[in-house]
């Protein structure tokens, strides 16, 4: 996200009237709803959005082996190959040894290739400029609710999901209920 749209969602919340906003709202429940209408809009207004090719899915990507660029792909089957070589002469150190520069280079490449990738997403500078816009909104809010002892309704549900623990998969009892909550639910 560029600084340009950054400093656009900046003002776009700094223009808010807060306190206004919950003396306007009475309950709980409305001012988390305003307030994340607010937020909607302004995402709305200065997030950019990019539309992914549905044929550049990342199954599809997984099955071409083309998630990475070229050369990441090829530092990858040339370490492949040493592994298999090694697998045939385990004794060898300098298979050994070459197979081990190979991983690391591998690790290098997709660390960098990562870097870039979040990067291009949100520069972490940009989002400095931004944290007093940011945290002024949700410091008023989250105020109110303490302040009167309530939560709103919507961080009061969760979605239960059971995780497997081991034993055997029909016995209800071998199952770990995970809670998976959304506070905020825009």
């Amino acid at each position: 996200m560029g600084t340009c749209r950054l400093c656009g969602f900046s003002r776009y919340l700094s223009q808010i009237d807060w306190l206004g906003l919950i003396s306007y709202n009475l309950t709980v429940d409305s001012l988390w709803s305003s307030f994340c209408k607010i937020l909607q809009t302004g995402i709305d207004l200065y997030v950019p959005t990019y539309h992914a090719d549905p044929r550049l899915s990342s199954e599809v990507k997984a099955q071409n082996g083309k998630k990475y660029p070229k050369r990441i792909r090829q530092a990858m089957n040339r370490k492949m190959c040493l592994c298999r070589v090694h697998g045939r002469r385990p004794a060898d150190s300098a298979v050994l040894e070459e197979y081990r520069s190979a991983r690391r280079n591998c690790r290098q490449l997709i660390n960098e290739y990562e870097a870039k990738r979040e990067a291009a997403v949100v520069n972490s500078r940009s989002l400095q400029n931004l944290s007093h816009s940011l945290a002024q909104p949700p410091s008023v809010i989250f105020t109110s609710f303490m302040s009167t002892g309530h939560v709103p309704q919507a961080w009061k549900q969760a979605t239960v999901t059971p995780v497997f623990k081991g034993g055997i998969a029909s016995d209800p009892s071998n199952y770990r209920p995970i809670s998976l909550i959304s506070v905020f639910n825009i």
